[in-house]
């Protein structure tokens, strides 16, 4: 196991005779808040591939950030099966685009289908991760993965079990969340666009599913902001009028 700084692992400079091709997949906002900063210090001195699934916040946030990547792949899936369809459709397209741009490492926070691409065709990845728990995306990735990145406040042995070796994990001493916040888009909102009474203390709540609106209810003397990136969540909310 080894430890750096971020510092050591994202040089500033490098000779022209070390120019690399570096492929980025990124899934979700979270992912491209963290990874910004980081393939904008790169392409100084490396070509770089930026690619995207169709997640409309993705695209959103991408838009906001005045970001251009390559959209590869159908976002979601109602059940399994679909959901199986769209990662392997998915895969064998981001397969062909890497054929073509041969990157000489592949980035990523443990992208299932640019695991599997990598893995196939013999290219290093570099996964970063710090959610251990999310063992769906743990279990098809992580063991595909030339180099596992994660903050050193986690303990080693929460990604050994997912079948990658100690000596594959390289550890700094940063939080994840750090670069997320400080790489925040500007705010689209405010407390008069939210119709946000000022008497009213607020609560922010992040939903998975409909039972917010009985939530909503238990607590009339407090203004609601619910977080969501479910479309059908949105359309539900939008139509509650209370």
């Amino acid at each position: 196991m080894e430890k750096f700084t971020v510092r050591q692992m994202i040089p500033n400079t490098a000779p022209e005779s070390y120019r690399l091709k570096i492929w980025f997949d990124v899934t979700t906002p979270k992912e491209l808040l963290f990874f910004e900063s980081i393939m904008e210090r790169i392409s100084i001195n490396h070509d770089v591939l930026f690619t995207t699934g169709s997640s409309p916040m993705v695209a959103e946030l991408c838009s906001i950030r005045n970001l251009c990547p390559t959209q590869v792949g159908e976002f979601g899936g109602t059940d399994r099966s679909q959901r199986l369809t769209i990662q392997v459709d998915r895969a064998a397209a981001l397969s062909s685009l890497a054929q073509k741009f041969k990157p000489d490492v592949v980035i990523s926070s443990c992208s299932i289908e640019a695991s599997r691409v990598s893995f196939g065709l013999g290219i290093p990845h570099m996964g970063f991760s710090n959610t251990p728990y999310n063992e769906s995306i743990c279990r098809r990735s992580i063991p595909l993965i030339t180099k596992l990145f994660t903050p050193s406040y986690i303990q080693v042995t929460e990604f050994t079990r997912y079948g990658i070796t100690a000596d594959n994990i390289v550890q700094y001493s940063a939080l994840d969340e750090y670069l997320i916040v400080h790489n925040r888009p500007t705010p689209l909102w405010s407390a008069k666009s939210l119709n946000l009474q000022p008497n009213k203390k607020t609560i922010v709540l992040n939903i998975h599913n409909n039972s917010i609106i009985d939530i909503i209810n238990e607590f009339p003397q407090y203004n609601i902001v619910v977080l969501t990136q479910d479309a059908n969540h949105i359309k539900t909310l939008q139509s509650y009028d209370n």
